[in-house]
Parts: structure tokens; sequence; C-alpha cells
């Protein structure tokens, strides 16, 4: 029963190999893909900030929009110097949604530009901060695990900023929904595991039908 062990610990091991690659690859896409998005929230919500700055109703307002401003342009380097250490290339300018919303902030009247670019600035955040805790508990690489650590600190604290204004509209934002990465992955690794031991066990089948002696099969 040695080499049936034995079989069976190899297939195992095949099978854990099926997943390792694309789930490693995966794992550096969510990495870049992190570095993409920190990238293009800065280039909407720098200027949207110093929009606020100059032309925010409010003086809290105004100046939580030099704060955000100013802390993304620090964010900003980051990024850039992270995404160089791992060789990502990122992108240049604004999405089309970031683009509408700069483009909204900028023409609102004096009575709704503090509400509107607030809550723009808080779904964007809000949208931001589970991506960079799901990338900083998955990612194996240090450079990235350490960017996203930062750039949390710099997300929850804008949050907070913009939230002490007290015109967040709460009911506007998406709701939380449960976590799925985690049972697709688990799903992935222990489906490919089962795989390799049927393949065990077939091998197996098979290599006794080829040593069972003829006259014992009739």
């Amino acid at each position: 029963m040695r080499w049936f062990a034995l079989v069976i610990t190899v297939a195992v091991v095949v099978g854990m190999g099926i997943v390792f690659v694309p789930l490693s690859t995966a794992a550096i896409s969510a990495d870049f893909d992190l570095l993409n998005k920190v990238k293009q929230a800065g280039l909407w919500e720098m200027p949207v900030g110093a929009e606020l700055a100059e032309r925010g109703q409010i003086a809290q307002v105004r100046d939580i929009g030099r704060r955000i401003s100013a802390e993304h342009h620090e964010l900003d380097e980051k990024t850039n110097i992270a995404a160089a250490t791992v060789g990502a290339t990122l992108p240049t300018e604004p999405n089309p949604d970031q683009q509408y919303w700069m483009t909204e902030v900028a023409q609102a009247n004096s009575n709704d530009i503090d509400r509107i670019a607030v809550n723009r600035l808080r779904a964007a955040h809000g949208k931001v901060l589970p991506l960079l805790a799901q990338v900083k508990v998955g990612t194996r690489d240090p450079v990235i695990r350490a960017f996203a650590t930062d750039a949390m600190i710099y997300v929850s604290r804008h949050i907070s900023y913009l939230e002490s204004t007290g015109l967040v509209d709460y009911n506007a934002l998406p709701e939380a929904t449960a976590a799925t990465s985690n049972s697709y992955v688990g799903f992935v690794v222990w489906g490919s595991v089962g795989l390799g031991v049927l393949l065990a066990l077939w091998w197996v089948y098979r290599r006794r039908e080829h040593t069972i002696p003829q006259h014992r099969r009739k």
C-alpha cells in the first residue's frame, strides 16, 4: 500500500499545482489593478479637492477640499513609486465616470457644489477602501502590501473628513455585500485536489487491470 499512498500524495500535489499558477497570476493582476484604481482616484480627486477649496460654500468643506487635494498628491507620489518598483504601468487620465464627476462638480452652482462634491468623493472612497483591504491581506508582494497599508490610512481619513460635514447621503451609498472571493478560491483549490485524487484512483484501477493474470480474468 506504500506505493498507493505515494500516488495519492503526488496526485494531491499535482492538483494543487493546477491552481498555483492561475492564482498567482490573479494575485499579480489584483496588485496592478489596485495601483491603477488608486492612481485614477487621485487624478480626479486632486482637482475636485482643489475646486472645493476654492468654491466650497462652507469653511469646513473648503478646508476638507484642501486636505484631500494635498493628501492625494502625497498618495499619488507613493503610487508612482510602488508602480515603478513592481513594474506596473499607470493610467494618465481619469476614467469616463470620473471625468463626468469632475465636470459635474465644476458646473455645480453655489447651492449644490458642497453636497455634490462631498457625496461623489464619499462614494468613491467607499469603493476603493474594501479593495485596498482585500489586496492587503491577499497579496504576495511586500511592496504592494506596504502600499495598501498606507493607502488605507489616507482613504479612511478622507472618509472621516467627508462624513464630518454632515452632507453625506448614506441611503444613496451601495449596501455592503458578503465577500465571496475566499469561497471561490476554496472551491477551485479543493476541486483541483479532488480531480487529482480521482485521476490517481483511475491510474490505480488501470494498473491493476494490466497486472491481473489472464487466467484470473476469466
